[in-house]
């Protein structure tokens, strides 16, 4: 039997301004499927769909299965337990990475490090995840696309959380993403 959890509304079990409202939804488990396999445009690896008259699960076109490692560095200071954050596609809307909020609690310097495997051709984004904005403004975030050869890492993305925003977010590019829109020859003239 499977029991599946959704967190359907807040950020933390016992958050005093926004407490998280879990449901069980096992029992539903083929309505889900269904209607995301119906409705959605990023269907994850395991369902399919063609038990919904869907197509048949073909995989997501990449530029070969070509992965690079991401190092995503946290300079937190005194709040790690109210820090996270995640790494997605944009293109395929995948999750690369997720840690949420109080992930890195046992941080005692206050700074963390994560490695994150992604394609190597690809549009990301990087979100801050906070369950107290007020105290994780100024968080100093990096990632970097790390060396194979032992070179310095590239820096893709660096900035810091400002606001009273819970959850702020970047987008970044590594190496050749496919192209937003189709190419058009430009016009030539006639001979």
């Amino acid at each position: 039997d499977l029991q599946v959890g959704v967190v359907a509304f807040g950020y933390e079990c016992g958050h005093e301004d926004f407490p998280g409202i879990y449901t069980r939804v096992s029992s539903v488990m083929d309505f889900i499927e269904e209607t995301v396999c119906e409705l959605s445009g990023y269907v994850p690896d395991d369902f399919d769909c063609s038990q919904y008259g869907g197509p048949t699960k073909v995989p997501s076109p990449t530029t070969g299965n070509e992965t690079v490692t991401l190092s995503v560095e946290l300079e937190m200071g005194w709040y790690p337990p109210f820090a996270g954050f995640l790494v997605d596609g944009v293109d395929d809307g995948k999750v690369h990475a997720y840690y949420q909020p109080g992930s890195f609690a046992d941080v005692v310097s206050g700074n963390a490090l994560a490695y994150v495997q992604v394609p190597r051709d690809g549009r990301y984004r990087f979100v801050h995840l906070s369950t107290r904005p007020r105290l994780t403004d100024g968080l100093v975030f990096r990632v970097n696309l790390t060396s194979d050869d032992g070179g310095d890492d590239q820096v893709l993305l660096e900035g810091v959380t400002i606001e009273d925003a819970f959850d702020a977010q970047v987008y970044f590019e590594v190496g050749s993403p496919p192209a937003k829109e189709p190419t058009v020859p430009s016009p030539t003239a006639a001979p």
